[in-house]
């Protein structure tokens, strides 16, 4: 219902304050909306205890408590959900970590009860890969430019040169660059 009456308002998941009250910052399009917004959540049948915590301008953070809540579900089926929440679009997205593929499949199912699930990717979790999602050119591309000093002022090196030590063109080596610096670039201002 939120979505729908605030689709561009955006929500990340910020923390726990205590078991079951869960701090939410919500971002709308300006103070009016917040405002809108706040009266219809806090009003909201679905939620049993709300708290302004802070509000300035367009934003405002809100400790939340309701009495059905995604995260029970999530560990239901020892699942884990990741600290990285966020709403945007009209679609809430969540990491989740599964024990067994058994759980996954059970915890999909039981949100599909609750409404439309569109699942990004399913995988094996490798602790080795970057919270961006980088893959290893990405990766290795953005090491070696902020430990060269590219992103110093002045910089210490060009791309050329940072092209000529990967062994690839210039052009290859700013596309891999540039994509890193977008995928973490997102993520930090999603976060903010």
């Amino acid at each position: 219902e939120a979505a729908d009456k605030f689709f561009d308002l955006k929500a990340n998941l910020i923390g726990n304050a205590l078991k079951n009250k869960r701090l939410w910052k919500f971002e709308a399009k300006n103070e009016i909306q917040i405002a809108e917004f706040l009266k219809f959540f806090q009003n909201h049948r679905s939620i049993d205890y709300s708290k302004l915590v802070f509000q300035q301008g367009k934003f405002a953070v809100v400790q939340v408590q309701t009495s059905s809540d995604i995260l029970d579900l999530i560990s239901k089926y020892n699942c884990h959900a990741g600290s990285d929440l966020s709403v945007a679009n009209g679609f809430e997205n969540w990491t989740v970590l599964a024990e067994s593929s058994k759980g996954a499949t059970e915890l999909m199912k039981d949100l599909d009860d609750l409404g439309e699930v569109i699942v990004d990717k399913i995988g094996k979790h490798d602790p080795n890969k970057s919270q961006f999602q980088l893959t290893d050119k990405q990766l290795h591309s953005i090491n070696l430019a902020v430990a060269s000093g590219y992103y110093n002022w002045p910089r210490h090196i060009t791309l050329e040169e940072l092209a000529t030590i990967r062994k690839v063109s210039r052009r290859t080596f700013q596309d891999h660059l540039r994509k890193a610096e977008s995928k973490i670039l997102k993520k930090v201002v999603e976060a903010l």
